[in-house]
């Protein structure tokens, strides 16, 4: 298991909930679709919500289901400061582990956030 995943599994007897998959563009569906089959394998249950899930409706499942684990797959560029107020958003309705990752991830100048996982190729 990679190690940025080994940091965001739960550790100890805790009851795995479930880690939601945000998809912003579906190519490179081979590379994203190995981090939620690991954790599957791991006994995580996965949703995916799919390309262009509005950030709403991200926040309202996020809510609803109380994932262990958000794994956000950043495929178009971002600025370090939309993906911090993006991570900032989803921690404030999330008490799990969230993890971006993605070509269109700035490789430098992501700050060491709580919690949050920045996953570089």
């Amino acid at each position: 298991m990679h190690a940025s995943m080994q940091a965001c599994a739960p550790s100890g007897t805790v009851r795995h909930r479930y880690a939601l998959a945000r998809l912003f563009c579906p190519c490179r569906w081979h590379r994203f679709l190995a981090v939620p089959v690991k954790l599957a394998l791991s006994g995580h249950r996965i949703l995916f919500l799919g390309a262009r899930t509005p950030v709403d409706s991200l926040l309202d499942m996020i809510q609803e289901h109380q994932p262990d684990i958000v794994c956000i797959s950043v495929i178009l560029p971002v600025t370090p400061s939309e993906a911090t107020l993006f991570a900032r958003s989803l921690l404030a309705v999330s008490d799990g582990k969230i993890m971006f990752g993605g070509a269109g991830l700035p490789s430098s100048g992501m700050p060491k956030m709580e919690r949050v996982s920045w996953v570089y190729n």
